[in-house]
């Protein structure tokens, strides 16, 4: 632990108060769900998907991220779009919102930004390659094309392959 420069920090199990990080996640999900099922409690687990996903799409104070954009680097599509339907004030725009939400509808422009399509941010930008399948423990990858053969002096013959979803300089002989 002393390479990582972490400290092992022992607990039992019925004394959590040295695990406060947990302690304080349980008590947020409790007032999530409390708020959520004020009416019907019964019905919690149903809460829970959406629960999770408001937690986790809120900016944390010790990381000044999401954890959903701290996990995959990227924010989570919303179901919609919000648009500007008036300007209240030069600094104040009055938001089309779904007629379920529950919160006023005007916000200062420094709580908002502009939609961006994620298709049109990076157009010239290729994909990420594809991970390659695991068969029997050992990755396996698909051929797109063979590109060339030669002959080794012990006889072998080895193809030029190009493998699919990954640049020419990526092109490899195998026997």
């Amino acid at each position: 632990m002393s390479l990582l420069g972490t400290k092992l920090a022992m607990s039992s199990a019925y004394h959590p108060q040295t695990d406060g990080q947990t302690d304080r996640l349980i008590q947020i999900v409790e007032q999530l769900l409390r708020a959520a099922c004020k009416d019907e409690i019964s019905t919690w687990d149903l809460h829970l998907p959406v629960l999770e996903f408001a937690y986790n799409n809120t900016t944390h104070a010790a990381t000044g991220q999401t954890p959903f954009f701290l996990c995959y680097g990227r924010h989570p599509l919303m179901p919609q779009k919000p648009t500007a339907s008036a300007t209240v004030t030069p600094v104040t725009f009055r938001l089309r919102l779904p007629a379920t939400c529950k919160f006023h509808n005007a916000f200062h422009v420094q709580l908002l930004k502009p939609y961006r399509d994620p298709n049109t941010v990076f157009t010239g930008r290729q994909p990420p390659p594809l991970l390659p399948v695991l068969v029997h423990d050992e990755p396996e990858y698909e051929v797109e094309s063979v590109l060339a053969h030669r002959r080794r002096r012990n006889g072998t013959v080895e193809l030029l392959i190009r493998w699919k979803g990954y640049d020419p300089s990526e092109d490899t002989w195998v026997p």
